[in-house]
C-alpha cells in the first residue's frame, strides 16, 4: 500500500510533464551600434493611459539582453542620452519564437533599429540588415 501512495503522485508528474506543450521561448537582444550612447525605453499602455517604462542607458556597442517566453511585438523609444536628449526613434520591435536581435544604428542623420540576419549564438557575432552595419568590414586585431 504505501509502495502505491508514493508511485500515483510521481506517475502523474510524469505524464504531466510529457504530455505538456513545448514553449519556444528565445533572448531578445538589442545592441548599440552608434558611436555614442543611447537610452532604450518601452512605453505601454494601461487602461488607454501610456506608460514609460524603466529606461535603459546603452554605450557604443553595449547589449541589452532579454528574456521573453514567446513571440511578439515591443514599443520602444530611443533618446539621446543626455539631460536634454532628444528622440532619435520611436517604432515597434517584432520578433518570432526563438532568439531574436536587433541593431541601433544611424543611417544617414537618422537613427534605425534594424532585425540582425542571424541572431548571435553564445559568444558570436552577427550582422544587421541595416545598410551601415552590413558594409561595415569586420576587423580582427592581433594581439
Amino acid at each position: 500500500m504505501a509502495l502505491f501512495s508514493r508511485t500515483i503522485p510521481l506517475l502523474a508528474v510524469i505524464a504531466m510533464t510529457a504530455f505538456a506543450p513545448i514553449a519556444i521561448a528565445g533572448w531578445v537582444t538589442v545592441k548599440n551600434d552608434t558611436t555614442g550612447s543611447v537610452t532604450v525605453q518601452e512605453t505601454v499602455v494601461v487602461n488607454g493611459v501610456v506608460r514609460k517604462c524603466k529606461p535603459v542607458k546603452l554605450a557604443a556597442g553595449e547589449t541589452l539582453r532579454e528574456f521573453q517566453p514567446k513571440a511578439g511585438t515591443k514599443t520602444i523609444v530611443v533618446v539621446e542620452s543626455g539631460l536634454f536628449g532628444k528622440t532619435l526613434y520611436t517604432g515597434d520591435l517584432k520578433w518570432a519564437d526563438g532568439d531574436s536581435a536587433f541593431a541601433i544604428a544611424k543611417d544617414g542623420d537618422k537613427v534605425q533599429v534594424a532585425a540582425v540576419v542571424d541572431a548571435p549564438k553564445a559568444g558570436g557575432t552577427a550582422r544587421a540588415q541595416s545598410p551601415e552595419i552590413a558594409k561595415a568590414p569586420m576587423v580582427i586585431k592581433p594581439r
